[in-house]
């Protein structure tokens, strides 16, 4: 078992996913009002949807756990040390085809989810590569990379590859020392890109900055799957919650440990989405890869030979510090997620599997397969389709109907499950909220979620075929 802070630590490593990487991008494409709407909007649901997994959780040990002859002869609903999954919960109250479709919910997710981590990991190590070994640039999202930007790329991704397949083998809990220190890192970073981008802005004047928001503008509804699909990206790690909420040693304070990460997150996403957006004239679809020419001179953008600056060798050094500290961003916080998500996507893989299969070779054997069939073919995909908005987009939407979709489905099933077998308003929970987690309002909710996501698929599917 592990702290509150251990548990806030780990899912704030979930939420902060690549999904802010690309929120500057979309705040440039979509408009500020509309983007920061969908951020706003998408962490309001975010944080209905996770309790509705905090109940859904706890309904599912108080059903499993229930004997016929204790108490009032209603099950006690709470979080406990045994983990339920998604799918877990889905067969307990809708049997083996309401488990199907949410596994297939959480492969088609975790996967677009895989794919832009891969892509990400590559593009940042083969810049970081090319800027410092070869004193190049590269850049692999533009139209037309470099041969050895390429080659770069595709050696990146060999080495992410290997690098994944050890971390994967590990269990959540294992991981936990490392998922602290990636947290403090995460803020360090984060905190070191919005002041660089805040000074940058400051340095520019108002001349610029308001021609840049004049030429993004508000709503850009045409844009509508751009913002829409890295904001609802930025906020969905709800499938992890059962691997974060299970090792907790205080469950009461399950629904602040989400709650708190949420927050945080989203208060961070705002900034950096507006801030990014309003510092470069053209922003990278991966905002990171704007600080490949930062040298902290000027603005922090100038050529140092151009300024009058003081002590040109202290910000040369400088820049190259941060330059090094905003692109390793990406990839150490790849390096921690991957893996946790190809945990959770592998584990759902094994639930397919034949007992038979499962005792002939072994449950670890099966479990190391099944995880590496996880975390592989998303790099293949990565090598072969580049579109880092695009990729972005799709994965956003399917995102969004993991975060909203299926907790709202799952939430009525267990909430119908309860009524019929135990009585009305027999699925109440510690962490049942007034309105919320109202029947007619979680059903409200549920209709409301396909319509979101059919909206954002029509605007998105040109750009696939």
């Amino acid at each position: 078992p592990y702290n509150n802070y251990t548990g806030f630590a780990i899912c704030l490593n979930y939420v902060v996913g690549t999904g802010c990487f690309g929120l500057p991008y979309a705040f440039s494409k979509a408009g500020f009002g509309l983007n920061a709407f969908l951020l706003l909007f998408g962490g309001a649901l975010a944080t209905i949807s996770a309790n509705y997994t905090c109940e859904f959780l706890a309904r599912s040990e108080g059903v499993t756990s229930f004997r016929p002859d204790q108490g009032n002869g209603k099950p006690h609903h709470r979080i406990t040390f045994r983990r339920f999954d998604f799918a877990m919960v889905a067969e307990i109250f809708t049997g083996i085809y309401g488990r199907m479709f949410v596994q297939c919910a959480i492969v088609v997710n975790c996967l677009g989810t895989l794919w832009s981590f891969s892509s990400i990991f590559a593009s940042s190590t083969a810049s970081m590569f090319c800027s410092y070994i070869l004193a190049a640039e590269c850049d692999i999202y533009i139209s037309d990379p470099s041969q050895t930007c390429l080659m770069a790329y595709f050696a990146s991704m060999g080495f992410f590859a290997i690098l994944v397949v050890s971390l994967v083998l590990m269990d959540i809990s294992e991981q936990a020392a490392v998922q602290r220190y990636m947290t403090i890192y995460r803020i360090v970073a984060m905190s070191i890109m919005l002041s660089t981008l805040a000074a940058k802005i400051y340095i520019d004047g108002y001349d610029q900055v308001s021609a840049r928001a004049s030429n993004i503008g508000s709503w850009n509804f045409s844009e509508f799957s751009k913002g829409f699909g890295p904001s609802m990206l930025a906020l969905n790690c709800h499938y992890n919650i059962p691997n974060v909420l299970q090792p907790l040693e205080s469950k009461r304070n399950a629904r602040t440990v989400t709650m708190s990460a949420l927050s945080l997150s989203l208060v961070l996403y705002i900034l950096l989405g507006i801030l990014g957006a309003l510092a470069f004239e053209e922003v990278s679809p991966m905002v990171s890869l704007n600080w490949s020419t930062f040298t902290a001179c000027g603005n922090g953008w100038t050529d140092c030979s151009k300024t009058s600056d003081g002590d040109v060798y202290f910000f040369r050094a400088s820049g190259a510090l941060i330059h090094l500290l905003i692109l390793l961003f990406p990839v150490l916080n790849i390096v921690s997620a991957y893996p946790m998500i190809g945990v959770t996507l592998g584990d759902n893989y094994k639930m397919s599997v034949p007992e038979d299969f499962v005792r002939r070779f072994g449950s670890r054997n099966v479990t190391a397969a099944m995880r590496m069939l996880a975390v592989l073919p998303p790099m293949i995909l990565a090598a072969t389709f580049k579109k880092l908005g695009t990729i972005f987009a799709v994965a956003g939407i399917f995102g969004f109907f993991l975060q909203l979709t299926i907790p709202c489905y799952l939430q009525i099933s267990s909430q119908d499950y309860c009524n019929k077998l135990f009585g009305q308003g027999s699925w109440k929970t510690q962490y049942s909220v007034p309105l919320i987690s109202n029947p007619v309002f979680v059903q409200i909710l549920f209709v409301f979620s396909f319509i979101i996501v059919a909206v954002a698929f029509i605007d998105v599917a040109p750009r696939l075929i």
